[in-house]
């Protein structure tokens, strides 16, 4: 049975971290972007529409199990926050697309040296928990 999943957070968050953990105990593959003519150009949108229905149409066809580190829902947030075009429609055809393959997403979000060390050491410990949970989900 396929699985993808599809591992989203902040920046330094620990994204890499936990997929390629998830990665290990679930023995599926481990997937990031290399930055492409499109991100050192700076043109997000176009990478967007180029490598996210892409992927999820190779994954479609192969019916390939996955773990991807980052994809199209960081657009979400970022495109507004980096006064970027963001095309919803084009975004909700690409996770319906996602969605119909039954991707899972998990967020995934980090204390930075701003907050006390207790939130830190307790979020790492929900992160471990969340890895565990969905490792048992998928098996």
């Amino acid at each position: 049975m396929q699985k993808i999943i599809l591992v989203e957070g902040l920046d330094r968050s620990g994204k890499s971290t936990i997929a390629k953990k998830l990665s290990n105990i679930l023995n599926i593959p481990y997937f990031k972007f290399e930055k492409h003519r499109y991100w050192e150009e700076k043109k997000y949108e176009l990478a967007t529409y180029f490598d996210q229905p892409y992927l999820c149409e190779l994954l479609k066809q192969t019916n390939y199990s996955l773990i991807i580190d980052r994809g199209y829902p960081s657009e979400f947030a970022y495109a507004p926050l980096f006064d970027r075009e963001l095309d919803l429609n084009f975004l909700r055809k690409v996770d319906d697309s996602f969605a119909e393959s039954g991707t899972v997403i998990n967020p995934f979000f980090s204390a930075k040296s701003r907050v006390c060390l207790r939130v830190a050491t307790l979020l790492r410990m929900v992160a471990e928990v969340i890895v565990k949970t969905v490792a048992a989900w998928i098996s």
